[in-house]
Order: C-alpha cells, then structure tokens, then sequence
C-alpha cells in the first residue's frame, strides 16, 4: 500500500496546529467551548472571560494566535481591544487575531482594524479552525498583505 506524502501546504498547516492561543470572550462557557475545541486540536489556550483581565493576558504571552468574539464583547469593546493589541504598546502585535462576529457587516472594519481572520458566528468547529491555522501559516508580513486585500475587495476566505 502506498501512502501520499504530504504537500507543504498540508505540511505548514499541520505546524501550525500547535502554539498558544488566547481566547476572549465574556460567556464563560462559550470560551472554554472554543478553548477546548483549540487544545483538542493540538493547541494551548488561554482563557479571557473579562476583558479588563486581557491586558494582564496579553503580558503573559506570547501568544501566536488571539480569537476575539465581538458578539459577546459588544463590537466597541473588541475593536478597542483589537487596537490595544496592533498599537503601539508592549502587546502581541505580530500574534495573528481572529474576529468573530454575529454578522458580515463588520469584516471590513475588522481588516481595517488589523485583524488577519473573521468568522461569522454561529462558527462550525472546523471552519474556525481552518481560518486559525490558516492565519497561522502566513508571516506577519503576508498577514499585512492579506489586510491589505481584503480591504481592495480580495479573497473573503480565513
């Protein structure tokens, strides 16, 4: 029998299975259903229920990944929080961050704002974590390429 080997895509996709990420959200029970959602897939998550608490959060980093859900947040609150992190500050600036939101309408201020990902809740399983490895497979620097895209009116994917 033989076994296909794997492409680099699948190969860079599976590396980027792993790393720490930090999940926010204010319903308890939606974070630790994301949370173990990231670690059953081979990642550490780290929990934020209280968005005060995210500043002490981010200090405890680095974080290769942050998923921020504005529908629980309220939209004002997690695009403040997205600005504290790509500002100017000590925080994760190069950690890839992922917006989910209650509806589309908000995608193209999320990109504005520097986010490198959105999903629309109510998110499947394997669509969040396609958007977040995804995310993960691109540098910094092609995350700010695809920013930069989506706001011309590129791809609509991750």
């Amino acid at each position: 029998m033989l076994k296909r080997s794997k492409t680099d895509d699948e190969i860079e996709l599976a590396a980027a299975s792993t790393g720490t990420v930090l999940v926010v959200n204010d319903d308890p029970d939606a974070c630790e259903l994301i949370a173990r959602l990231l670690e059953t897939a081979g990642f550490t998550a780290t929990r934020a229920t209280d968005v005060d608490a995210v500043p002490d959060a981010l200090d405890q980093g680095p974080y290769q990944a942050i998923v921020i859900d504005s529908m629980s947040l309220g939209v004002t609150a997690a695009f403040k929080l997205l600005d504290q992190i790509r500002g100017d500050g000590p925080h994760q600036r190069d950690a890839a961050v992922v917006i989910l939101a209650a509806t589309d309408t908000n995608r193209l201020f999320a990109f504005q704002s520097g986010a490198d990902g959105f999903g629309v809740r109510p998110i499947h399983a394997t669509e969040l974590l396609d958007t977040i490895r995804t995310v993960l497979a691109r540098d910094p620097d092609e995350r700010i390429e695809f920013r930069r895209a989506q706001l011309m009116g590129g791809a609509t994917t991750a």
